[in-house]
């Protein structure tokens, strides 16, 4: 008979932590789609979006737990080939800044040849948001956060 009720709360713990996770993946998701529309919120309430930049990349950063937030801009290097460039940034104190890091400008990450995920990870960027299209404007694509 004990055996039988100590298999009972084996199985009712580990349902309860099966729960809680669950519960913190459905609020974490809930938080990450705040942001973004407060990001679009942001975007949309000023004539220059750059205005707000920096309290979006903060948002977002904040809510999946980053230590850097970015937003990098597609444009034509010196051969007419298009390239991706780091022009914003947000970073946890404490943490250096990548936004005078060589390897985050002019890099061809979404340009003719794509940096695969180990490029990537090499280059100390554990997640990549890449929306259809973010933001055109004036000729240039806004595309990748970090």
């Amino acid at each position: 008979m004990l055996n039988k009720w100590k298999d009972y709360f084996k199985v009712r713990v580990f349902r309860d932590e099966e729960r809680k996770k669950a519960e913190a993946e459905l609020s974490q998701s809930e938080s990450i789609l705040q942001a973004v529309t407060f990001a679009a919120e942001q975007f949309l309430k000023m004539p220059d979006w750059r205005a707000n930049i920096d309290i979006v990349l903060e948002r977002l950063g904040k809510t999946i737990t980053a230590t850097h937030a970015y937003l990098f801009e597609h444009h034509l290097d010196s051969d007419g080939a298009i390239v991706s460039s780091m022009r914003y940034e947000w970073t946890v104190p404490g943490y250096s800044s990548d936004l005078e890091n060589p390897a985050f400008q002019n890099s061809s990450i979404l340009g003719e040849g794509k940096e695969s995920t180990d490029e990537i990870c090499e280059k100390g960027i554990s997640s990549l948001v890449i929306p259809p299209h973010f933001l055109h404007l004036k000729g240039n694509s806004w595309q990748r956060m970090g």
